[in-house]
């Protein structure tokens, strides 16, 4: 499961930076075939799951067009991380979970709620 920072500090060479970070996961999870998920995060109310990424061609179109967004928003990880534990305590209970960003979180970068799981 990979959570990936969308926030406006993630514009420019680190957009270009975590999408090829992203694109790099997903190659080698398929290689050692394992499913991947990808969840974008800006603010708790902008996590959006991208959902399995497949290597069929729907998969790869949905890649396609979420890599081909550019990053804006504020930074809120909780969101995504709910997403993110919610299949881990699921469908993905032995999943790794990658959070990409450039570490611009505010302390403590999670709810009480989140911290407490």
């Amino acid at each position: 499961i990979i959570c990936l920072d969308t926030s406006h500090s993630m514009s420019g060479t680190r957009e270009d930076i975590s999408k090829a970070v992203v694109l790099a996961s997903i190659t080698a999870a398929h290689a050692q075939g394992r499913e991947c998920r990808v969840v974008s995060f800006s603010s708790v109310s902008n996590a959006v799951e991208v959902g399995n990424i497949t290597c069929d061609a729907d998969g790869i179109r949905r890649l396609l067009d979420f890599l081909s967004y550019s990053f804006g928003g504020g930074t809120d990880v909780t969101g995504a991380l709910q997403v993110a534990m919610d299949a881990l305590e699921n469908d993905m209970s032995s999943s790794d979970l990658l959070l990409v960003t450039d570490g611009e979180l505010p302390n403590p970068p999670v709810s009480n709620l989140i911290l407490a799981k």
